[in-house]
């Protein structure tokens, strides 16, 4: 009977210890930080413009008015990652993770600059190198959520397109 009991106590202790183990690891991967730079609508017109304007000669499109789009996969103090698709007016373009260098200057967004993977060998590389692990999980996602996010921006730039 006692073993019982005393192993009965053991497991609970394991099971508390595991518990706080996991918590302990959940807290310290957090990508939640209270000094990483938070986003606001006219930030996200900020990086559009950048985008725009900036990236031309490392996101190419071949001729015609461009567009494009971007989702936010995560921020830290001084960087923004970005998934952009670039689309000319007859649609072919360009979909890749970007970051952007930022900081705030008298509470205004200031992008200094960006970097995009190469392509080719060194892509996987390169991502693993600039990104943290949290926005590498949604960069190499399944194809089926991948696609879903790309149909996003693409809905996106239709909209900008019928803006203009």
């Amino acid at each position: 009977m006692r073993n019982k009991s005393s192993s009965k106590v053991l497991k609970n202790i394991g099971i508390i210890v595991m518990f706080f183990i996991c918590s302990l690891s959940f807290i310290g991967c957090s990508k939640n930080n209270e000094d990483n730079l938070k986003i606001t609508e006219a930030d996200s017109e900020v990086i559009r413009e950048y985008i725009d304007n900036k990236t031309a000669n490392k996101i190419t499109v071949n001729e015609g008015e461009i567009y494009s789009a971007f989702k936010i996969l995560g921020t830290s103090k001084d960087e923004i990652y970005l998934w952009v698709l670039k689309e000319n007016s007859s649609g072919s373009g360009s979909s890749l993770p970007v970051l952007l260098k930022a900081n705030r200057v008298k509470g205004e967004l200031s992008i200094t600059n960006f970097r995009i993977p190469n392509d080719g060998d060194a892509y996987v590389d390169d991502v693993n190198e600039m990104f943290p692990r949290y926005v590498r999980k949604q960069i190499y996602t399944d194809i089926n959520t991948h696609n879903d996010m790309i149909n996003e921006l693409k809905k996106q730039i239709n909209s900008l397109k019928n803006k203009r």
